[in-house]
């Protein structure tokens, strides 16, 4: 049986890529998420929600998605938050350091939906 209750972060430059994978989400029976748009706000919204997944953007301003996993991953409170790279970057090279930084899984937009709920699926047990 799935947490669905848990809260999920969703990181992400583009609004529109938010308010996609919400819908998504939402209908798969995922409604405790928050947001943001700036990479540079994401310690703050970990710091006032208890966070059970981040899904990550990769490229984005300030701080790409490597960039805060490892300001994540410094503190001992935030380190073990599990985090799936989204990226259209699709190179082995690219999905083989978003794996060794850190991230748990890499999906590859355009989103397929399939992927994205059965990755959360695990995620969320």
């Amino acid at each position: 049986m799935n947490n669905k209750d848990g809260c999920i972060l969703i990181v992400d430059d583009e609004k529109a890529n938010i308010l996609l994978l919400t819908k998504i989400l939402n209908i798969n029976g995922y409604n405790n998420i928050v947001e943001t748009t700036d990479s540079m706000d994401v310690m703050n919204v970990v710091s006032e929600n208890k966070i059970s997944l981040i899904l990550m953007d990769i490229n984005m301003p300030f701080m790409n998605g490597y960039e805060v996993l490892k300001h994540l991953g410094s503190n001992p409170e935030f380190k073990d938050i599990p985090a799936i790279a989204i990226s259209g970057d699709v190179s082995s090279s690219d999905i083989n350091a978003a794996t060794e930084a850190g991230f748990i899984h890499y999906l590859t937009k355009p989103i397929k939906i399939a992927d994205l709920i059965n990755v959360v699926n695990k995620v969320m047990l």
